[in-house]
């Protein structure tokens, strides 16, 4: 699946460039030691329908381009069907702070500087609904999709994947590596600009806490008004 956190990611980065480049994000995993896992005869095995290959799980990324780069959390429950991403950097004083979450059927796009933020429901064609565990002679032809040889990133070997994404009239390559339905890395290009993602931490089979996938209280979320013909899946 392509995660709705890659489009946001781009965006995010395209607003942050007109800083200073060469500005780095310090990206500390420690805290992952804290979190407890499930006990091993309690884990669930996933179907062949769902997206991704475990219960639940954080990645923490770094993603850069153009010399600047950022962290990123991103945080799955359900077997994917409940997500987290959180996107934070600093550049010449100038914040950035988004959460998104895909709940089942609806996305939130949350700017936590703000406190206000988006929400709108989940096109049953939509990208996000890709299931790179399990890809169909359909979603080939629609994404363009191309599978290249597996390689192996932090100990993980994972699927190469060439797709395109088409989002308010903007064509997005992207190539993916996925470990089981988690992207690992990702090279998205758009405009000219390229975004390289990479993780740096994955863990899998995590006991959360109840708030994780809880829209923060203090932020104001109206509905997204998006033009019928803006966006292509």
């Amino acid at each position: 699946m392509k995660y709705f956190f890659l489009l946001l990611l781009v965006v995010s980065m395209l607003f942050v460039s007109c800083g200073s480049s060469n500005e780095q994000a310090t990206v500390d995993t420690n805290w992952m030691d804290t979190l407890k896992e499930i006990p091993a005869d309690q884990i669930l095995v996933a179907a062949d329908s769902q997206k991704i290959g475990f219960k639940s799980g954080i990645v923490v990324y770094t993603s850069s381009t153009m010399g600047i780069t950022q962290e990123v959390i991103f945080w799955f429950n359900n077997f994917g069907t409940k997500t987290r991403t959180e996107i934070k950097s600093e550049m010449l004083g100038q914040k950035v702070h988004q959460l998104s979450f895909v709940l089942d059927t609806l996305i939130y796009n949350i700017d936590m500087i703000a406190k206000e933020g988006t929400w709108n429901i989940l096109k049953s064609d939509s990208s996000d609904n890709l299931n790179f565990r399990h890809i169909t002679a359909a979603d080939k032809e629609k994404y363009q999709i191309e599978e290249l040889p597996k390689e192996t990133i932090l100990g993980k070997e994972c699927k190469v994947i060439k797709m395109q994404q088409v989002s308010e009239g903007q064509s997005i390559d992207m190539t993916v590596w996925v470990w089981d339905g988690i992207p690992l890395k990702t090279v998205s290009r758009i405009s000219g600009l390229e975004v390289l993602m990479e993780a740096k931490e994955v863990k899998v089979n995590l006991i959360f806490p109840d708030n994780v996938f809880e829209i923060p209280k203090g932020v104001t979320v109206i509905e997204e008004v998006v033009a019928t013909d803006s966006i292509q899946s």
